[in-house]
């Protein structure tokens, strides 16, 4: 009976439930990532090219999984002589992983939810939201988000759910990504 109710869920909810299998998976691959330390590897592999390590730990840095490793090999490297280097890398590689996360939660996953939850109108108040006070309250609290240093999905996911434009995000994501990665590297510096 589960099974068969189960079932009938998931061939309604058909786009949500693939995006929750990408998601799921790139859970996954992240794990596999961080605990086999392929991380670490890649990012010591640059030898004369500095600035990909710190880019891609920028990247890195915007998932839950990657997140730890990724701001440790940058406390670890950083110097007064590379600081300028690594906060502008950082930065950068954080604004690109913010960026593909934002795209997914705009342009596929809202929309997943919206054609999914279309019978419940609470829901779609929530994703559909005109209210003013509340879209500069969901970009307040995921600008809060994403200058930290935690993982920036559920900032990304608030301020998507605000439905700012493209380009503002991105605006947005360096100076929010340059401050944070500039504090949190100036504390490693003595």
């Amino acid at each position: 009976m589960f099974s068969a109710s189960f079932w009938k869920y998931i061939k309604k909810h058909k786009e949500l439930t693939i995006d929750f299998v990408v998601i799921f998976f790139v859970l996954i691959f992240s794990i596999i990532l961080v605990s086999s330390k392929v991380e670490e590897k890649i990012l010591g592999n640059f030898v004369g090219f500095e600035y990909i390590p710190y880019f891609l730990a920028g990247v890195f840095s915007v998932n839950f999984i990657t997140a730890f490793p990724a701001y440790t090999f940058l406390a670890k490297v950083v110097t007064p002589e590379n600081f300028w280097l690594v906060t502008t890398m950082g930065a950068i590689g954080s604004v690109v992983g913010d960026t593909l996360i934002f795209s997914f939660i705009k342009f596929r996953l809202l929309e997943s939810m919206i054609k999914s939850f279309k019978h419940n109108r609470f829901v779609i108040s929530i994703l559909k939201t005109k209210n003013h006070i509340l879209k500069y309250l969901l970009i307040l609290v995921g600008c809060l988000i994403i200058m930290s240093p935690l993982p920036d999905e559920f900032g990304v996911l608030l301020i998507g759910l605000s439905r700012i434009k493209h380009r503002h995000f991105i605006i947005l994501s360096l100076m929010l990504n340059s401050l944070g990665t500039y504090l949190f590297l100036r504390l490693f510096l003595h």
